[in-house]
């Protein structure tokens, strides 16, 4: 939801009027940092309101947004705004190029990829890597494939399984890593390059890597272009942006970057302009919500934002949680609740397949296994072995758990079927069960803050015993990426935020310190 508190009849903010004033006096690029729910899509639309004699083109960040700017723009009866995604904008690049796009896929599955390049039984497992690796490339502006487009995860599996199956260990490891390394990188180079903007089939990624390669320059026919959401925009879209001969106001808020495990990167950061300038008064929530939002924003930088007092209020409520696992589990307890929810995205999500692979893996089943942290484990006690030596990330521990509370092996597919057929015919006032990724963008009158959020922000080390022991760390030791997707998360909440374990991530006014009080859930 953009900008709910905005209409027709907008009144700008003093920031707002400086944005407007400067686009009559700068006449090269601009920036703005907006923070969450500061009204950016409302001035974008005024600005080209106020310019009905200039072209613009809105470079939206997903289909969503782009039709929520194209209704808002209609309403207002803007006429010299086009609004397009960024797939969309490099989709129409390709076809002025000659690319067919018959055939456009999101994803290639190992059996596609195995079938289009023709792979020997040695290099059938080595798919699912040659294409992650491409992917990676597809993401950056780089010119060519090389090894630093290994994603370390893709690393992590080869050490795995060499440990795993090999028994190999030292140099002996390092040597067998590096030759997978360099052969999915051969497969991944193969397979890129029976890409062309000949070929029937075309991946969305593609056609954009495609349309870097291709254009040294890119001339459109509006004069201004307007990037949202530049704060998660790949180095290959960063690239193609800065080759568009237009004037340039890009629009985020680098404190919701959250993308960067797809590869995103901060185009605000590099990004040359003529004048940056700041809005900070959000009307999307209450004084009490931006309260907590400052505490966390004094640990990631200069800004600081302003809530609103007469935020509407709606019978909308959210739980927000960290990993696909963590809304399973809040989901099966609102099952026992007799709570009415709905799942974001629907029931078929990952955390679903892992609690089936490991059930599958528990009863013997060890060929109907799907996903690539589990496929070659022979027994359950392997699975059980790798988590406790840390091989597998938390999501697995945490699904052990759930399977434990929804009654054990025995009875887990029968709950998840259970799960399944409660999602018929859902209330529309059902609670939202979501990810923080799926979050960003939206809003409820409620938002709660699952407890597994808080699991991130710890840190493993030895006891004087020398066990293995999770030491809790502050808000402002986390991660970059996990301090931002926090605050993502509590900027979602309009008038009420409820933060059960995570309270103690909020850092106390002494900036230096966490703090660890208990309860500190904000309530209009």
């Amino acid at each position: 939801m953009l900008d709910s508190n905005y209409g027709d009849d907008m009144t700008p903010t003093s920031e707002q009027q400086a944005i407007l004033n400067a686009f009559e006096s700068i006449h090269n690029n601009i920036k703005v940092l907006a923070l969450a729910g500061t009204g950016k899509t409302s001035t974008l639309l005024e600005l080209v309101a106020s310019h009905p004699e200039k072209n613009f083109l809105y470079l939206a960040f997903n289909t969503s947004i782009k039709n929520e700017v194209a209704s808002k723009a209609k309403a207002r009866k803007i006429t010299n705004l086009k609004v397009k995604t960024q797939n969309s904008f490099c989709l129409a690049l390709a076809k002025d190029a000659g690319c067919r796009c018959r055939d456009i896929k999101g994803y290639m599955s190992v059996k596609d990829t195995i079938a289009r390049l023709g792979l020997t039984s040695d290099d059938r497992f080595l798919a699912n890597p040659a294409f992650q690796i491409m992917r990676r490339f597809m993401a950056s502006a780089d010119t060519e494939m090389t090894l630093r487009h290994v994603p370390k995860e893709i690393e992590d599996r080869f050490c795995t399984q060499l440990m795993r199956f090999a028994k190999m260990s030292g140099d002996k490891l390092l040597q067998a890593i590096d030759k997978k390394k360099k052969r999915a990188l051969e497969i991944a180079q193969k397979l890129f390059n029976s890409f062309s903007f000949s070929s029937d089939l075309m991946l969305h990624d593609m056609y954009v890597k495609l349309v870097q390669l291709h254009y040294a320059s890119i001339d459109i026919a509006e004069e201004i272009v307007l990037l949202d959401e530049a704060q998660d925009i790949n180095p290959v879209f960063s690239d193609i942006a800065s080759k568009i001969n237009a004037r340039l106001i890009a629009v985020g808020d680098s404190h919701q970057a959250i993308y960067q495990f797809r590869g995103a990167q901060d185009f605000l950061k590099d990004m040359q302009a003529e004048a940056t300038f700041t809005l900070t008064q959000s009307f999307r929530f209450l004084p009490e919500i931006a309260d907590k939002a400052n505490l966390l924003l004094e640990h990631m930088g200069d800004l600081r934002i302003k809530g609103f007092e007469n935020v509407e209020e709606e019978n909308t409520e959210a739980i927000l949680c960290r990993t696909n696992m963590g809304c399973l589990t809040e989901a099966f307890q609102l099952l026992d609740a007799e709570t009415p929810f709905t799942i974001d995205g629907g029931v078929d999500n990952e955390g679903f397949k892992m609690i089936e692979d490991i059930v599958s893996l528990y009863n013997g089943n060890i060929y109907e296994i799907g996903h690539p942290d589990l496929k070659g484990l022979k027994k359950f006690s392997d699975f059980e072995k790798e988590l406790e030596e840390d091989l597998l990330n938390i999501e697995w521990k945490t699904a052990l758990r759930v399977i434990d509370k929804i009654g054990g092996y025995d009875s887990a597919l029968d709950s998840l079927r259970k799960l399944k057929d409660s999602q018929r015919n859902v209330p529309a006032n059902a609670v939202v069960i979501t990810t923080m990724h799926k979050s960003k963008g939206k809003e409820w009158n409620t938002v709660t803050i699952a407890n597994d959020a808080e699991n991130v922000f710890y840190r493993s080390d030895m006891d004087e015993m020398g066990r293995k022991v999770r030491i809790p760390i502050p808000f402002c030791e986390a991660p970059v990426t996990e301090k931002n997707l926090f605050y993502v998360a509590v900027t979602r909440a309009k008038r009420n935020l409820e933060l059960g374990l995570c309270s103690r991530l909020f850092p106390t006014e002494d900036a230096n310190t966490a703090n660890t009080t208990n309860d500190l859930s904000v309530a209009a």
